[in-house]
C-alpha cells in the first residue's frame, strides 16, 4: 500500500471548544459544529455535514481502568478491531507528541461503504493521548480523496490540544 503523504497543518480560522469536567479543549474549523453524542464523546462535523456525512472527526474520553491501561493498548485494540471487520492495512504506526505529551497514532486504509451507499477507499487516522486519569481517543476518517483535501484540517484541530 502507498505511504500517505500528511501535509502541513491549516491554519484556517477556528472556534474553540473546552470541556472542564473532562480536562481538554482544542480550536475547531469556523463553520464546523462540534455535537456531544453521549458524555464524554463528540463528534466534529464541517459546515453542510450531517451525522451520516464524511469526514468525520470523533472523540472520545475514557477512564483509565488501571494502571496497565494505556493509549498503547487502546490503539492496538482499535487496530485489532479494523484489521478483524474491515480488513484494514496499517499505513503507518507510531509514537507523536500532543499537548507536548507522549501519544501514539496509526493511520489505516480499507474499503468501506460511504453514507450514499457507495462503496470506495476510506483512510482512518487513530491517535490516542493519556492525560492524568483518562484516555483521549481522536480519530479521523473519510472517504481516500477528501482524507487528503481535510487532513491539514485534523492536524490544526489536534495543534491546538490543550489539558
Amino acid at each position: 500500500s502507498d505511504t500517505i503523504r500528511i501535509p502541513p497543518a491549516a491554519t484556517t480560522p477556528t472556534t474553540p471548544f473546552r470541556d472542564d469536567l473532562l480536562d481538554f479543549g482544542f480550536d475547531y474549523p469556523e463553520g464546523w459544529r462540534a455535537v456531544s453524542i453521549e458524555r464524554g464523546t463528540y463528534r466534529l462535523l464541517g459546515p453542510d455535514a450531517d451525522l451520516a456525512a464524511e469526514p468525520v472527526v470523533t472523540i472520545k474520553i475514557v477512564a483509565k481502568t488501571d494502571a496497565q491501561d494505556t493509549a498503547l493498548k487502546h490503539l492496538l485494540n482499535i487496530h485489532g478491531r479494523l484489521v478483524d471487520e474491515l480488513h484494514a492495512e496499517s499505513t503507518k504506526l507510531g509514537p507523536t507528541k500532543i499537548a507536548g505529551e507522549e501519544a501514539v497514532f496509526a493511520i489505516h486504509s480499507y474499503v468501506a461503504t460511504d453514507s450514499r451507499g457507495k462503496q470506495g477507499p476510506f483512510d482512518h487516522v487513530q491517535v490516542v493521548m493519556e492525560h492524568g486519569a483518562n484516555i483521549y481517543l481522536v480519530s479521523f476518517v473519510a472517504p481516500h480523496d477528501m482524507f487528503l483535501k481535510q487532513i491539514p484540517l485534523f492536524k490544526q484541530i489536534l495543534n491546538s490540544w490543550r489539558y
